[in-house]
């Protein structure tokens, strides 16, 4: 047989399907990374031309395209290898599809919480006046937890901090919960202020105490750190609506409700100052 008939038989045989370079191209890929999906059984070409060359079909091109999606989400070859499905149907496409589009949904949702938190931190270190980088590890340790309760360490003192480390506040259960119990207890004292009930009141009285048992087991009996708890009460501009919100609501309740209470019991604020 002529050289000129194997050639024609190949380009016969090659009518609808692709060499390995050309799909390479095509998909902006190396041949090398082909081969190796050869290899691996990931990827194996649907035709041969008379002359042995593997051959791609345009199935073939999609299902790559499923292979790269996968392998750009951040799954093993391994996991690719479980995840492909054939694609001889539209419903087994539209399957593939809907994989994909699940797995890039849930990598596009770990990106916005990614930003919210390198913005977050970027935000509440602005709000530091020096370089504090077990602050800022507090702060990372709080986002990566999911915890409301970040914000507070960049404007806190020194000594309450020391507290709420001791406390254990920058491990997630810990700090959920007493963020829960002052929120709570804020918007509580709202509700009161609303409803116009006199912070002199037996609710009053009874909210004063609730409140005051709160702080205390806070400070452990240090009325060194009062004075640091008032500063932080200072801050409440730069706190998060949701607790800015309450606080402005219920800080003058709060502050007559505790006055109140301490003339039955002396007022530790200015035990502290004497």
């Amino acid at each position: 047989m002529s050289h000129a008939y194997h050639m024609a038989k190949d380009e016969q045989a090659n009518d609808g399907y692709m060499s390995v370079g050309e799909l390479a191209k095509r998909m902006d890929t190396t041949v090398r990374t082909l081969q190796y999906y050869d290899k691996q059984g990931i990827l194996i070409p649907s035709g041969e031309s008379a002359g042995g060359r593997r051959l791609y079909s345009d199935a073939d091109m999609v299902q790559l395209h499923q292979i790269q999606m996968l392998k750009s989400l951040g799954f093993s070859l391994d996991d690719i290898r479980e995840r492909i499905t054939t694609l001889e149907t539209p419903i087994e496409v539209a399957q593939a599809l809907e994989q994909q589009a699940a797995s890039i949904s849930a990598q596009i949702e770990g990106l916005r919480e990614a930003l919210h938190s390198v913005q977050t931190l970027r935000e509440e270190t602005l709000k530091m006046d020096k370089v504090d980088f077990a602050r800022y590890a507090d702060i990372v340790e709080l986002l990566n937890r999911n915890t409301g309760l970040y914000w507070v360490v960049a404007m806190v003192g020194d000594k309450m901090l020391e507290r709420m480390r001791a406390l254990g506040l920058t491990g997630r259960v810990t700090a959920d919960a007493v963020n829960h119990d002052w929120h709570q207890l804020n918007l509580i004292a709202a509700k009161y202020a609303i409803e116009g009930i006199a912070p002199d009141s037996a609710q009053g009285m009874a909210f004063a105490a609730k409140y005051w048992e709160m702080v205390t087991n806070f400070s452990g009996g240090d009325l060194s750190l009062l004075s640091e708890m008032q500063d932080f009460a200072k801050t409440s501009g730069s706190w998060t609506p949701e607790f800015r919100g309450a606080w402005d609501v219920a800080e003058p309740f709060i502050s007559e409700a505790l006055s109140a209470y301490f003339e039955g019991t002396g007022n530790p604020f200015e035990q502290t100052q004497s």
